[in-house]
């Protein structure tokens, strides 16, 4: 606007100049005729107007300009501060949330799959190392651990086990994970073959071993490549009579039907472990040495524990684990009826007792 200014100023001042010369030449020479003189001095103040309307307009036009410019300069710095803003804004906020999320779905699945891996190969390894799947077959095979040392009395087509399975020798079985396929094929409710009181009875590994089922039995006895004292030749034994001479247990009890008493024809009441000798608890397998018979070099026949046998009832309307098993010799809080060798009690096939365990045959 200062320049707007200025020239109008210069513009007014040519015009009085202009003015003044015309009066001057009227005064000193009128053949050249007023009107000429005034056509002249019009038509120099509107050439200077037009210069001065020109020059305004210019000047105008180059401050609108020069706002224009500056406007439309504020205007695209501006936009590109926005742009710039919001691009860097977005872009870093995008970045940023992708990259936090990649790598929170890097990490979740790089856990997942290292879980998931470590686990499966843990159990894999642990399945493989402790053969909970393992064992199938007889001690001193893969997977089916150490076999006991036990003595075996030979009888009349049959062998049997010197003395009543003692604790130790069932803890070597005890080492083994529990595997169905050990299972009688009457015993698939079985989840364990560990004996109740076990921690009590571990204490002295000498007694025998007591507080099992017969399912116990049997499965220990087939694991450690023989079987549960049944019939001569194999199978199990007819539950009724139980002196029958087909019976290994009672053949060997009764040296093959030639005596009442493991030790004899008469009772004889300190010479094995039942009520009458007073001592109320069992005693460590094969420690009486009154107690043998009738088989040489068999042991116990008559008290310490009851005996179970295979020897079973098939009741088709009783569950397996409810059907009557035998038990022989009687215990050491049997009467002195109760302890000869055709003597026998029956009891569940799941049953445990404190009094009974068991012997092998084979």
């Amino acid at each position: 606007m200062n320049t707007a200014s200025e020239f109008r100023r210069i513009g007014l001042a040519l015009l009085l100049i202009g003015l003044a010369g015309c009066g001057d030449d009227a005064n000193t020479g009128t053949s050249n005729g007023e009107g000429g003189s005034e056509s002249s001095t019009g038509s120099s103040t509107d050439e200077i107007g037009s210069e001065e309307s020109a020059s305004g307009s210019s000047t105008e036009s180059t401050t609108e300009s020069t706002e224009s410019t500056s406007e439309s300069t504020t205007d695209t710095t501006e936009s590109t501060s926005e742009s710039t803003t919001d691009t860097t804004s977005e872009s870093s906020t995008d970045t940023t949330s992708e990259s936090t999320t990649d790598t929170t779905e890097s990490t979740t699945d790089t856990t997942t799959e290292s879980t998931t891996d470590t686990t499966t190969e843990s159990t894999t390894d642990t399945t493989e190392s402790t053969g909970v799947e393992g064992c199938a077959g007889v001690c001193g095979t893969p997977e089916c651990g150490q076999c006991p040392d036990f003595d075996t009395v030979q009888g009349p087509g049959f062998a049997i086990e010197s003395t009543e399975t003692p604790v130790g020798d069932y803890a070597l079985f005890l080492e083994v994970p529990f595997s169905p396929a050990l299972l009688h094929e009457d015993c698939g409710w079985k989840v364990s073959f560990e004996p109740d009181n076990w921690d009590e009875q571990m204490l002295d590994p000498e007694l025998p071993v007591s507080d099992v089922d017969w399912c116990d039995a049997e499965a220990y006895c087939a694991w450690s490549g023989r079987h549960l004292c049944g019939a001569i030749g194999g199978g199990p034994a007819v539950f009724d009579p139980p002196e029958a001479l087909t019976n290994e247990w009672y053949m060997a009890c009764s040296n093959a039907d030639t005596v009442l008493y493991p030790y004899g024809n008469m009772y004889m009441a300190m010479a094995c472990n039942g009520l009458d000798a007073g001592v109320g608890a069992p005693v460590h397998v094969g420690s009486l040495a009154g107690c043998v018979g009738g088989l040489p070099g068999l042991f116990d026949m008559s008290g310490n524990v009851r005996e179970w046998v295979d020897a079973c009832a098939s009741d088709p309307n009783t569950p397996d684990d409810l059907q009557l098993c035998q038990r022989r010799s009687g215990a050491y809080s049997s009467a002195a009826n109760t302890l000869d060798c055709d003597s026998s009690s029956e009891r569940p096939r799941g049953e445990r007792s404190g009094s009974t365990g068991f012997r092998c045959c084979g």
